[in-house]
């Protein structure tokens, strides 16, 4: 029985997607290794100080102390008003560069377990992903309990959306990392060019500066996914409304970054210990 090079292309791509596809959810199951991997990286990160992690919630409130009183009186808001927005802002903010950033190096600064292991490659996603989300708690769930508790447009079931929003974050660094780790390691420049493009976003993204305090054009808002992925957690909880739109705006592009990063993920699984 002899196959045309269109059916043997079919089943090879077919068994690509089945093998990438079980190593990536075989490795997000376990949850003992990556979750063991995170908590080692982030004890070793602040080994020894007196303050261990909470050195990262101390210089959250500094950052936060200066921001709002040198950019405060720039602002048409109240000071207290901008200090929601920012808090809120700022903390998601450091999460998506985080992921961003560490999803340029995940398999990098794994290269020994690569080479030495036959764990899945998605171990080392979800081990970055839990090392963002670790250290990202420790700044957002303190500023979420202070907004709860002082604010009160937030004091209502349309906070509740904060959830789910959290959760998208989530499903799209895990996204993110799927494609930046392996290109990464390919083509090394991308590292140095995801870095320098997070520092120009930072200010193209309502975070330090408020719509209608800057004369800033709207498409930098409506067409920017950092933007629109913050609305999701800070809109519930600074103005008490669900932000349709930009739930809107999320879903789609998470639909579509999760085809993109499936897409990439399948297709260089078998390079990445080459590559490296």
């Amino acid at each position: 029985m002899s196959f045309s090079r269109s059916e043997y292309l079919s089943q090879s791509n077919s068994g690509e997607f089945t093998d990438a596809a079980k190593d990536f959810w075989v490795g997000a199951r376990q949850f003992n290794i990556w979750w063991a991997l995170a908590t080692s990286e982030v004890l070793q990160r602040f080994g020894r100080t007196y303050l261990g992690i909470f050195w990262i919630l101390v210089s959250f409130a500094a950052i936060m102390t200066v921001k709002i009183i040198f950019l405060g009186g720039l602002q048409t808001a109240s000071a207290i008003e901008f200090a929601v927005f920012l808090g809120i802002g700022y903390s998601i903010w450091q999460f998506m560069a985080r992921s961003l950033n560490d999803g340029c190096t995940c398999y990098v600064r794994s290269k020994g377990w690569l080479l030495a292991s036959r764990f899945p490659h998605s171990v080392y996603i979800m081990q970055s992903v839990a090392v963002a989300g670790i250290e990202n708690a420790i700044t957002i769930l303190p500023v979420i309990c202070i907004v709860l508790l002082f604010w009160e447009p937030a004091q209502s079931q349309v906070s509740l959306l904060v959830i789910p929003g959290l959760v998208m974050l989530m499903i799209n660094a895990v996204a993110v990392m799927m494609y930046l780790g392996p290109l990464s390691t390919r083509y090394r420049d991308l590292t140095q060019f995801v870095s320098a493009g997070v520092r120009v976003l930072f200010f193209a993204t309502p975070i330090i500066w408020m719509p209608g305090a800057l004369d800033v054009p709207q498409y930098l808002i409506d067409w920017n996914p950092f933007a629109r992925f913050i609305e999701i957690v800070r809109e519930p909880l600074l103005y008490g409304t669900p932000g349709l739109d930009n739930w809107l705006f999320v879903s789609v592009f998470t639909v579509i970054h999760l085809l993109v990063a499936k897409l990439i993920y399948v297709r260089t699984r078998y390079r990445q210990i080459h590559w490296l």
